[in-house]
C-alpha cells in the first residue's frame, strides 16, 4: 500500500474508471462480475488473440469449464455473465483466459522462472 501511496502521490498511479477502457495501447480494462463493487479484468492484445487476465472474476479453470459462478460473489448472474463475456473476448484463443487463482496456470503456460510464466 505504501508503494501505491507513492506512486499516487507522484502522479504515476491512473485509475481505470468504467467500463471497457483503454489505458494503455493493446490494453483494456472492463468492469466484471461483481466480486467486489467493480471487480475488473483485463484484456491484452497478443499475436495469438486476445489474453483475459480475469482477476477475481474467474477464481479457476472449473469456473469456465463448469459454467459456475465464483464462490464470493454479491451476484452469480452477472458473474457469470462477466465470464460469459471474457469468452467471447477470448474466442480467437480461449487458452488465453487466464484465471485470477489457479495454480493450473503454472502448468498450462511455459516457465521462465519460479512462479513466472510466458503467456503469448
Amino acid at each position: 500500500m505504501s508503494a501505491l501511496l507513492r506512486i499516487n502521490m507522484e502522479g504515476r498511479l491512473r485509475f481505470v474508471n468504467g467500463d471497457d477502457q483503454e489505458p494503455i495501447s493493446g490494453i483494456r480494462c472492463y468492469t466484471g462480475g461483481k466480486h467486489t463493487w467493480a471487480s475488473q479484468y483485463v484484456g491484452v492484445r497478443t499475436a495469438s488473440g486476445t489474453a483475459v487476465f480475469t482477476s477475481d472474476n474467474v477464481y479457476l479453470y472449473e469456473n469456465l469449464d463448469k459454467r459456475l459462478a465464483i464462490a464470493q460473489t454479491l451476484d452469480p448472474a452477472a458473474n457469470l455473465k462477466a465470464q460469459d463475456r471474457i469468452r467471447t473476448l477470448a474466442a480467437a484463443d480461449p487458452s488465453l483466459i487466464v484465471p485470477g487463482h489457479d495454480p493450473a496456470v503454472f502448468e498450462r503456460y511455459p516457465r521462465i522462472a519460479e512462479g513466472i510464466v510466458r503467456i503469448r
